[in-house]
């Protein structure tokens, strides 16, 4: 019998960031992250400071609505950064991975 080779595609997810801030986030910041909703919060090595992101995504053009929402909210910083298996690449990278 003919076996046929599944194609794996590389596990590449798009985190939308919105910055990395020590413990004691500003009131103003934490009001419009609330606006935004679905902010997840990681810590940073153990260190003092935390990464803010809004949202996982498997999607490019889904993080990139998600990005335009949150600059929207008044977080100019915010970026999308892709994944591989975890670990960041680059935007590059990840659209030739696509």
């Amino acid at each position: 019998p003919k076996v046929e080779k599944e194609e794996v595609k590389p596990n590449i997810e798009y985190v939308v960031q919105i910055g990395v801030y020590k413990e004691n986030v500003p009131a103003s910041v934490l009001a419009k992250m609330t606006k935004i909703g679905n902010v997840n919060k990681e810590n940073v090595n153990g260190s003092v400071l935390y990464r803010y992101n809004a949202g996982t995504f498997t999607d490019y053009t889904a993080a990139n609505a998600r990005l335009t929402e949150v600059k929207d909210a008044g977080f100019d910083d915010a970026f999308v950064k892709p994944l591989l298996d975890g670990k960041q690449i680059s935007i590059e990278n990840a659209s030739k991975i696509f």
